[in-house]
């Protein structure tokens, strides 16, 4: 089974392409154009996040009497929505600073760690599609064949 993403195109004739019997229930046909996905790596997600965050060390170790670590572990700890309560920012002629960076990291952070979950559940839809193509497969231990034994796993 074949999942494609496509674009209507009007007016023009396009190779065919097959479309399973679920994505046609959904109203994708074989008239439209594949769009191309773009994929961002992990590592450039976890730098942006990581940047902001010593962004926010940086900017709280000079509005606060707090060290760079310090700052960055209340940057952290905000960003991921953990919130111990054991640092709070004091001083209130900075709050609305303060405040501004909370919303926009947790704006920041959500993006990232749904840019990065979308693409490891789709790792894991395509490895959930393989196993279920493997149903079929017949497995040979030692001459005697296991495919009854690898239904009833897969089964489980």
């Amino acid at each position: 089974m074949k999942h494609y993403l496509f674009r209507r195109v009007e007016n023009r004739k396009e190779k065919r392409e097959h479309v399973c019997e679920q994505c046609q229930h959904r109203g994708i046909s074989p008239h439209m154009v594949p769009i191309e996905e773009q994929k961002i790596p992990a590592m450039l997600v976890l730098s942006i996040l990581m940047l902001y965050t010593a962004l926010g060390g940086v900017l709280m170790s000079h509005l606060e009497p707090w060290s760079f670590f310090t700052s960055f572990y209340w940057s952290f700890i905000t960003m991921t929505t953990v919130g111990f309560g054991d640092l709070m920012p004091r001083r209130d002629q900075y709050m609305y600073l303060i405040l501004s960076y909370i919303i926009l990291g947790l704006a920041i952070t959500t993006m990232c760690i749904d840019l990065v979950g979308v693409q490891y559940i789709r790792k894991i839809h395509y490895f959930g599609r393989k196993i279920q193509d493997a149903r079929s497969a017949l497995a040979v231990v030692g001459g005697k064949v296991l495919n009854f034994f690898l239904n009833a796993f897969i089964a489980l």
